[in-house]
């Protein structure tokens, strides 16, 4: 009998200890221990058990090693990320004396989180000390002499600093804490998130809030910052690098404190040195600054930007990737007066000096990479004063008497009815400078007149809605 009544004391007992509300009937003589007590008592000690959940359970019960690795935590954190410092956990660059105090932080040592009070030390004398802290908070003080090899980390440990002491004092503190996430070796070829720009005025710039690595730090930006082309500061270059027909960039310092203008071709693909890829990098007086945007600064006064000429950088594109994608469409009515518009209906390729341009479609774009391909798509909806063969193409920065890159052609029965006609055209960038292409068009063998938008005279035609369009698509290198 005393057998059963310590049974059922230790089951209360632990029923008390995870916070349930269990009563049963006490035993205070022994005519008390009955079968029917005994059943009851049993009864709502089991019923008690089986409805324990988790908001039951005393806080700090269960260690996290008790679990299975498929719900532990720390396992996720150690596998997904590497040991890294939070917050703190800093030594003070230099003490009088050779007692220096750790201050209080947080680090992440083995996917465990580990919060640590400001922690004090008496250092010994004329040595490099390693400060090393484990996954169980426990700090490792590694003595060498003084220009030896750094030591291992200690193991399931971080390492945060070595201490420099001379015979007096603590002189010197070298910070080797690892104060950001980083995803393993490919971690700077990640798309990055935001980061773009708007063109405020011809020489102002804001840049958007985001997140981006350069190199195996993780930057985080979380206000708009300002850029000015006429403000030297605001350069990554002293003195500014505002110039006509040139191209820049937006681009950050390896640690995320500096937002800048440059105009410094990327030439590296990551910060080993690489430069098979895409250029990320822009190296400025020998520091690694990562590409953000790009934008154009024409031939107008000291050099500005368009609202057609600037776009975001694009990271890590897929084969067929799409960098950029610029687009201008024109309903208004448009044609030639009868000059320049005789193409000769022989085996030569139609030169600038024989067509007429349609200047409300030219398209300018300053490819990312001279070695992407552009992809030129054109509608354009024309119809000459009488029934006549039409020839129209794609000139790339035409003057004179050069040549179309394409021509299309066809007839027209009627001079009162409008007909949509289309090109496409690919070809490698060859530049990242600012390059405009023009479409235009002549009667084959005659001198009539070529309508754009519109009929016989630029007669409007359909309100205008006869919609004429020129589409660049920039498509990754190798497409």
């Amino acid at each position: 009998m005393k057998k059963i009544l310590i049974m059922f004391m230790g089951m209360m007992i632990l029923a008390s200890s995870a916070f349930a509300t269990v009563t049963t009937l006490s035993y205070v003589s022994p005519e008390d221990v009955s079968i029917t007590r005994l059943e009851s008592n049993r009864q709502t000690l089991t019923d008690a058990a089986n409805s324990v959940d988790g908001s039951l359970i005393q806080s700090g019960s269960i260690v996290i090693t008790a679990l299975i690795d498929d719900a532990r935590t720390d396992v996720r954190w150690n596998e997904g990320f590497s040991d890294w410092v939070y917050t703190g956990l800093v030594v003070p660059t230099t003490s009088a004396t050779l007692t220096a105090t750790t201050t209080s932080g947080t680090a992440y040592v083995s996917g465990t989180r580990v919060e640590k009070d400001a922690t004090a030390k008496l250092y010994t004398a004329s040595k490099w000390t390693f400060v090393d802290l484990s996954s169980d908070g426990v700090y490792t003080y590694t003595e060498t002499a003084i220009a030896a090899s750094d030591p291992a980390i200690t193991a399931d440990s971080v390492r945060l600093s070595r201490v420099s002491s001379d015979t007096t004092q603590v002189f010197a503190v070298r910070d080797d804490r690892l104060t950001a996430i980083t995803l393993g070796s490919e971690q700077e070829n990640y798309q990055r998130e935001n980061f773009t720009i708007s063109v405020v005025t011809p020489d102002a710039i804001t840049l958007s809030p985001g997140i981006i690595y350069n190199g195996t730090t993780r930057i985080i930006k979380t206000a708009d910052t300002d850029l000015n082309l006429a403000t030297a500061g605001d350069w990554a270059t002293s003195g500014g690098s505002r110039a006509n027909s040139t191209k820049g960039y937006v681009v950050v310092n390896t640690s995320g404190t500096q937002y800048k203008l440059s105009t410094t071709d990327p030439t590296l693909t990551d910060t080993s040195g690489n430069t098979d890829g895409e250029l990320r990098y822009s190296v400025i007086d020998s520091v690694n600054w990562r590409v953000l945007d790009w934008f154009w600064m024409d031939a107008i006064g000291s050099g500005n930007i368009t609202e057609e000429s600037y776009g975001a950088w694009r990271d890590n594109a897929l084969p067929e990737e799409i960098i950029q994608v610029v687009n201008i469409q024109n309903g208004v009515p448009d044609g030639s007066t009868g000059n320049g518009t005789n193409v000769p209906n022989d085996n030569t390729v139609p030169t600038w000096a024989e067509v007429y341009n349609f200047t409300a479609l030219d398209t300018s774009i300053v490819p990312t990479n001279a070695n992407n391909t552009l992809r030129i798509d054109v509608v354009v909806s024309l119809c000459p004063d009488s029934a006549a063969s039409i020839a129209y193409g794609i000139w790339q920065d035409p003057s004179g008497t050069d040549e179309a890159l394409c021509i299309g052609s066809s007839y027209n029965a009627s001079s009162t009815f409008a007909d949509t006609k289309t090109l496409t055209y690919y070809m490698t960038a060859g530049t990242t400078d600012a390059t405009i292409f023009k479409i235009a068009a002549g009667t084959i063998g005659g001198a009539d007149d070529v309508n754009l938008n519109s009929i016989t005279a630029h007669a409007a035609k359909f309100g205008e809605s006869l919609i004429s369009s020129v589409t660049i698509t920039e498509i990754k290198q190798g497409v």
